[in-house]
């Protein structure tokens, strides 16, 4: 099963030489001598090429750099040097996003796991923690990257190939397409390379499979084939990816949901599984109790279009249209909620939340909801804060209601 892309990965130049090089003990001067000076003068780089080659020099100083933000990522690899290409790290699964997924695999009792378009091993490393993997990219520099992460892993097998390596039609497979269009980011689900003819053959042929998407795809363009799931996945208040489950795997949810998933400092806290729901309008609760407790909503959530549903589990009134701040009683902590105690509500301006916070010596987070034009929260929390050395932490809540034509601000504390 193969497929001809168009799609050329960016590899920052990076040889397989050079990273056979990085992790053979010849390389062990060099490392030293980066790890003590990660950002060498133009002067001593000089002085480098003088002993490696140029590529060499290259690839050690640019994988120094990206140490930092691979282990940010792969914590579990932290103790070691963690191999990666700029392009191919940015867009790595990190490792606990990928343990989960993985356990879904290991859920329905995958013997054998297909990794297409496998990269750096985001994927590919979890996946075969729980099942014999097959690991294919087309990108050679990626998969010696993949395979010095993986420390002779004997549950992995590397492949170089432009996209392929199903042995039969049982093969479960997890597949992370390329995302471009004339040489750019795209989030339609029709510029995926490999594109949408190659997903639905593998949806066809295999039991079951998953498919990591941009989360800003416009999740109503995909075809579900054969009652596919979507999850939704944040990380640290951000999406982080959407997961088009297939076959035996999207089995594993209720017919007709939508799942949205949170994690935060690489710890799973909740999967909410439920139908889509229509936020309701219930504008008069903004102001009743004078007082109310305000939530911010983790938008893994309102991107998997659940807000109104989880909402509604919790009685709680959607205040925007995305159900991305809800109103109510105070609760006990929810790992999907930030909550704020409101001091105030008023109609928003910047004089008026200036006035209204003239009396207080504050450090001010300023947060909004919804494209608001001409809301610059970094200007603004120059502007709102007065601190001083004993200074309270106020928050600026700038939303536009369900139904109104005029913009809100909330001045509230975290709760």
């Amino acid at each position: 099963m193969a497929f001809m892309s168009t799609y050329v990965p960016n590899d920052s130049n990076i040889t397989v030489e050079a990273l056979d090089f990085l992790h053979s003990s010849a390389d062990a001067s060099l490392r030293a001598q980066l790890a003590d000076n990660p950002s060498p003068t133009i002067a001593q780089i000089e002085k480098l090429r003088k002993t490696f080659s140029q590529d060499i020099v290259h690839a050690a100083l640019t994988l120094t750099r990206l140490q930092a933000k691979a282990r940010q990522k792969f914590p579990r690899l932290a103790d070691r040097f963690i191999y990666a290409v700029p392009e191919a790290l940015e867009q790595a699964t990190d490792s606990a996003v990928a343990e989960h997924k993985a356990a879904r695999f290991a859920k329905v009792g995958a013997a054998e796991i297909v990794d297409l378009c496998a990269g750096i091993g985001g994927d590919a490393l979890a996946l075969a923690d729980v099942a014999p993997t097959i690991a294919v990219d087309l990108s050679a520099p990626r998969l010696a990257c993949l395979r010095y992460n993986a420390q002779s892993k004997f549950s992995l097998e590397v492949r170089q190939a432009d996209v392929g390596g199903l042995r039969d039609s049982a093969a479960f497979f997890h597949i992370d397409p390329a995302r471009r269009s004339q040489g750019k980011r795209s989030a339609r689900y029709e510029d995926m390379i490999p594109g949408p003819e190659f997903i639905e053959r593998l949806a066809k042929n295999c039991r079951g499979g998953a498919v990591k998407l941009s989360s800003a795809v416009d999740f109503d363009s995909l075809p579900l084939w054969g009652g596919g799931h979507l999850e939704i996945i944040s990380h640290d208040q951000v999406v982080v990816q959407a997961v088009l489950w297939l076959g035996e795997l999207a089995a594993l949810f209720p017919a007709n949901t939508r799942t949205a998933t949170v994690f935060k400092k690489h710890r799973l806290l909740c999967s909410y599984t439920a139908e889509r729901s229509p936020i309701g309008s219930r504008l008069n609760s903004l102001f009743h109790p004078p007082h109310p407790f305000l939530y911010e909503l983790d938008p893994a959530f309102t991107r998997a279009q659940l807000a109104g549903s989880f909402a509604e589990s919790l009685h709680l009134t959607p205040l925007t249209i995305d159900g991305g701040y809800l109103a109510g009683p105070q609760l006990p902590p929810q790992p999907a909620l930030t909550a704020f105690l409101v001091h105030q509500i008023l109609p928003y301006s910047e004089s008026k939340v200036l006035k209204a916070l003239a009396e207080q010596s504050a450090n001010v987070e300023v947060k909004t909801r919804g494209k608001l034009l001409g809301i610059d929260t970094d200007r603004l929390q120059k502007r709102f804060s007065h601190p001083t050395p004993h200074s309270a932490a106020l928050t600026v809540l700038i939303f536009k209601p369900i139904e109104s034509a005029q913009i809100h601000a909330a001045i509230a504390t975290r709760s």
